[in-house]
């Protein structure tokens, strides 16, 4: 049995804002059911991935109807928890705010061994609660619209697209002596 939304993640202390851990990624896109759920990972301080969101935003309204659901899920600071619904209101965004458990170590390695931690990234569950594309860094509709249609298509999905980091902005090997 497909638990509901709402049984997953953890309260907070801040009402409408719910912890997931990475590993819960999966369940929770099988509980939304549809065709398939696509993650934002994001922060409110974040320049990119405020940016991104309006975009991301009117292409999931335009996916609704075809059964893709749209979750954002900050990695912001517990003490930024309370203006989360704030911001997320802003962009359209309906409660529950998903927060990325602590540590974030943990979150990431549980979503994608291979990504290094720079925001903003996107993931695309299918309906089962598998993984199918994973976007590392900015991404835009024009980007999405083919994975997503193909996983609406039933095609066979699966892959990744990793854009260059700028070392010493966002790759932490660059500050190893």
């Amino acid at each position: 049995m497909v638990p509901s939304p709402s049984a997953l993640g953890s309260k907070t202390t801040t009402q409408d804002v719910r912890s997931i851990r990475g590993a819960d990624i999966s369940h929770l896109a099988r509980a939304m059911g549809g065709k398939g759920t696509i993650f934002n990972v994001w922060a409110s301080w974040c320049g990119s991935c405020k940016g991104e969101l309006p975009s991301i935003r009117d292409f999931a309204s335009t996916y609704a109807s075809k059964g893709i659901h749209f979750i954002i899920v900050s990695v912001d600071d517990p003490e930024q928890y309370p203006r989360l619904a704030e911001i997320a209101a802003g962009y359209g965004i309906s409660p529950p705010i998903w927060v990325a458990s602590r540590p974030l170590g943990a979150f990431k390695w549980e979503l994608a061994q291979n990504w290094k931690g720079n925001i903003p990234v996107t993931f695309l569950y299918d309906s089962y609660g598998k993984r199918r594309f994973f976007w590392d860094g900015p991404v835009e509709s024009v980007e999405l619209r083919p994975i997503v249609e193909d996983l609406l298509a039933g095609k066979e999905v699966q892959g990744e697209k990793h854009f260059p980091l700028a070392q010493g902005v966002t790759d932490d090997s660059a500050n190893v002596p």
